[in-house]
């Protein structure tokens, strides 16, 4: 009954990370320079929160197996459901990765280069990266701090490349899309899920710790966002594990709808964002340029297609689209 009530808060959260990943990439009021700049900060605490949430249930099921066997059990499970949702989509974003990448490359080399950097681009490296790191909390569930701290001491080294530091790094070998860069962030999803004293903290010191770093984040980029990332997770998970416990009959259907949905919205808003620019760049049709009508649109379209396919999935001849979430 405990992880039922628990379940329903994260399932809250969950959604609202996937609204504010869509607002990345569809970069919110980016006319606006000043706004912007603080959207950018709430928008990055997105993907940090979403893989510790992804990583709470699994390794609370982890955690409370008594053999090895057992344990394998759960995290093949697991690993077998992410592949079956990367094939999905791998299948669905095909027109979208042959006009973004294979249909500008002239030969077999370009081709492998393509296919090995596409991820990062169509967001599939999230699946990706939460694969790699679920094997890791599997291998690694009996020494979970050594596991934290040494994951946390790589997040803040390849943090540093961000920064003029260590001269940064390009885009395709950029640590943020690696495994490695968010495994910390996947220990604490285990933490919280070990430890229950973590989701009772104090919320005001969490909340007063979490505005100075924000403030510290508006002057200051290149350290900032290292303590804000880490920060983050961290009040979040211990936020949402308290509230929505006990929602009643009638609305828990609608946080079922919320968990489905943001694994949906994440995938969709990736191809709608990418016909949205191209339909704009042939018609030039410029009220539409504004990045707030471009976020409502990419919402919508993302809204009423997850409706869409969360109602014919339960006929039996498009079974195969619970897969895509």
């Amino acid at each position: 009954m405990e992880n039922k009530q628990i379940y329903y808060g994260l399932d809250f959260l969950k959604f609202l990370m996937a609204l504010l990943i869509i607002a990345t990439h569809s970069q919110l009021f980016v006319e606006y320079n000043n706004i912007y700049h603080a959207a950018t900060i709430i928008y990055s605490l997105a993907v940090p929160t979403f893989f510790s949430i992804s990583t709470y249930f699994y390794a609370k099921r982890l955690l409370s197996t008594q053999t090895q066997y057992d344990a394998w059990k759960i995290c093949k499970k697991d690993i077998c459901r992410l592949l079956l949702l990367e094939c999905f989509w791998l299948v669905i974003d095909l027109p979208m990765t042959w006009d973004i990448f294979f249909s500008h490359i002239t030969n077999w080399k370009e081709c492998v280069a393509a296919f090995l950097f596409v991820f990062p681009v169509r967001g599939l490296w999230f699946i990706n990266a939460l694969i790699i790191n679920k094997i890791i909390l599997y291998v690694f569930r009996n020494h979970l701090k050594s596991l934290s701290i040494i994951s946390l001491i790589v997040f803040i080294l390849f943090s540093l490349g961000y920064t003029p530091l260590l001269n940064g790094f390009s885009h395709p070998y950029h640590p943020y899309f690696n495994f490695y860069f968010h495994t910390f962030f996947c220990c604490i999803g285990a933490l919280f899920a070990k430890y229950q004293r973590l989701a009772s903290l104090r919320t005001d010191i969490l909340t007063i710790f979490l505005i100075v770093i924000f403030l510290w984040h508006l002057y200051n980029y290149d350290y900032a966002v290292i303590a804000w990332r880490i920060i983050c997770p961290f009040f979040f998970m211990n936020t949402f594990l308290r509230i929505c416990c006990t929602p009643k009959e009638t609305i828990k259907p609608l946080f079922l709808y919320m968990r489905k949905v943001s694994i949906l919205f994440y995938f969709l808003h990736f191809n709608f964002l990418w016909l949205y620019n191209s339909i704009l760049n042939l018609n030039d049709i410029s009220i539409f340029s504004f990045s707030i009508i471009r976020y409502v649109v990419i919402l919508v379209c993302c809204f009423f297609t997850s409706i869409v396919i969360l109602k014919i999935e339960k006929i039996k001849f498009f079974s195969f689209l619970k897969y895509s979430h």
